[in-house]
């Protein structure tokens, strides 16, 4: 099994008993017919294809979020009881020129439309025809309740003629060209992203999701030069998203170097916040140094991943704070060309 054809196991599918119910259930019902090759589900733009999810750890968890963050960037999507209407609301604003809500409309669209989560609605086009399978399978009505919610939640890019929202990745690129630190970011894990399943593809792989797309964010910037520029916000959220790409950021690099990396990173975003995200589960003080601002609380989950050896991760974090304080964009360590 490849390394991406990992990143498709249905993991992040199962997030209560619930969903792992209808896991199993939906496992063995009878696909639907799936689209043709270059068809699209009622309206969908033909440049839509399947944009890779972030590269989060396997160590991560769904709720691992930074919440709070100034910028309200990916939380206002993720939080969202309804991303249709949240991208309905958010188009005027995009076709306007804000940049914000351009990023938001397309990761209100990139959430709901790619195929992990369409497939749901390929299966079953209308809440009727999943809720008549959960009766026939005895699921509870309370949790019949729950999974109509999440349903709901997509629904709506199912149910409509959504042509008038336009091109995902067109608004992701007008965000990141107009310089909104959090596009800027999204765009470069989904180009270190597309350049990985590239490299798949020439080992011998089937096509990646994106491998055939022209260069995500454009042949004139490359996702280090993209970081460089949202790193100098100082925003948390494109923290937290640097040390979820370290992996595709320094691949030479050992496991254990790009960990520590991962967490140095999400901890100086923690800074930031004022403490770390509770999706990471109880946190634990540490002894800071004396010079360190910001001394919080460091998720059980991350010591343990570093074996207790918090030292050199605060040294790394120290290196980092003082590389964005002194503006030395090129001691930050985003990789090759950095």
């Amino acid at each position: 099994m490849t390394s991406r054809n990992i990143g498709f196991i249905a993991t992040a599918l199962v997030a209560s008993a619930v969903g792992l119910w209808v896991w199993r259930i939906e496992a063995s019902a009878p696909l639907m017919p799936t689209l043709a090759a270059g068809s699209t589900p009622r309206g969908l733009p033909v440049a839509w294809k399947e944009q890779p999810k972030s590269i989060l750890s396997d160590r991560s968890p769904p709720s691992a979020k930074l919440v709070g963050s100034s910028s309200e960037g990916r939380s206002t999507v993720e939080e969202s009881k309804n991303k249709y209407a949240l991208a309905k609301a958010l188009l005027p604003r995009a076709q306007a020129g804000d940049a914000k809500a351009q990023y938001l409309l397309f990761l209100a669209m990139w959430d709901c439309l790619k195929p992990d989560e369409a497939h749901q609605y390929q299966m079953y086009p209308t809440w009727e025809a999943k809720r008549q399978l959960l009766i026939q399978n005895a699921i509870p009505q309370k949790n019949i309740g729950d999974e109509e919610a999440v349903y709901r939640v997509c629904a709506g890019f199912f149910e409509n003629d959504i042509k008038s929202l336009g091109d995902s990745w067109d608004w992701l690129k007008r965000a990141a060209d107009a310089g909104y630190a959090l596009a800027q970011a999204e765009t470069a894990a989904q180009r270190l992203q597309q350049d990985q399943w590239k490299v798949y593809e020439r080992a011998g792989d089937p096509p990646g999701i994106t491998a055939d797309l022209p260069p995500i964010g454009g042949d004139d910037v490359s996702p280090r030069e993209l970081l460089t520029l949202a790193v100098q916000t100082g925003d948390p959220e494109v923290l937290d998203r640097i040390g979820d790409l370290q992996q595709m950021l320094n691949p030479t690099q050992s496991r254990e170097t790009n960990l520590l990396n991962e967490v140095a990173w999400r901890y100086a975003a923690c800074q930031r916040m004022g403490g770390c995200p509770v999706g990471w589960g109880p946190a634990t003080s540490t002894n800071c140094a004396v010079i360190t601002p910001n001394c919080v609380p460091v998720p059980n989950t991350w010591l343990t991943w570093v074996n207790g050896n918090w030292a050199p991760v605060q040294e790394r974090v120290d290196q980092i704070n003082a590389a964005i304080a002194a503006q030395q964009w090129d001691q930050l360590g985003l990789g090759a060309g950095s």
